[in-house]
């Protein structure tokens, strides 16, 4: 398998994010279906979070023009788990149209994977929780931008969808919330 450009870039730039030489794994969701490959570091931006970033998902045109899109995740280092959800949300946006913008919701992926008790799906913001990126790439005529991975509950979702994605930030920066507490309350 030949590797591309943008995700010989991407993958530079999650390690340099990281301050990590990451593993990767790939992800599909059949024998046949599209793959989607995924750098795990177990560094995070404090000691008990592991990283996690797609590599391969810039190689996929989402109907943006020249700008990919990529995510990352911080999680706690036990809820190993937590890249395949990051994994599942990249295919389910390739195969099956979710939306991956500023803003978007994928429904349950936490719950997919027994990942929380209070949490059930992932929102997708600027990435906030690495010091040093990572950081939107131009490789050639493409820019790839960044989007994190935060786990949110069901009522957290449903304040999101009536109020917007600014008034569901503010929320979380107002309660001063862990986003990378998989067990937090939520706040709405």
């Amino acid at each position: 398998m030949t590797v591309s450009d943008l995700a010989h870039a991407s993958a530079q730039e999650l390690a340099d994010a990281f301050a990590a030489s990451p593993r990767f794994v790939g992800c599909r969701n059949t024998d046949e279906g599209v793959r989607i490959d995924v750098a795990i570091a177990e560094s995070g931006p404090d000691e008990r979070l592991a990283s996690a970033g797609t590599v391969t998902l810039a190689d996929h045109d989402l109907g943006f023009d020249a700008i990919r899109l990529q995510i990352v995740a911080a999680y706690p280092r036990e809820a190993a788990d937590f890249s395949r959800a990051v994994g599942t949300c990249a295919l389910a946006t390739i195969e099956e149209g979710w939306p991956l913008r500023w803003g978007a919701v994928h429904p349950d992926v936490l719950t997919l994977y027994g990942l929380s008790e209070t949490l059930a799906h992932l929102y997708f913001m600027p990435p906030f929780s690495w010091p040093d990126g990572p950081k939107p790439l131009t490789v050639g005529e493409r820019r790839i931008e960044w989007l994190q991975a935060v786990p949110i509950s069901e009522a957290e979702r449903a304040f999101a969808e009536a109020n917007g994605a600014d008034a569901l930030e503010k929320l979380l920066v107002v309660g001063d919330i862990d986003v990378t507490d998989l067990e937090r309350p939520s706040v709405a």
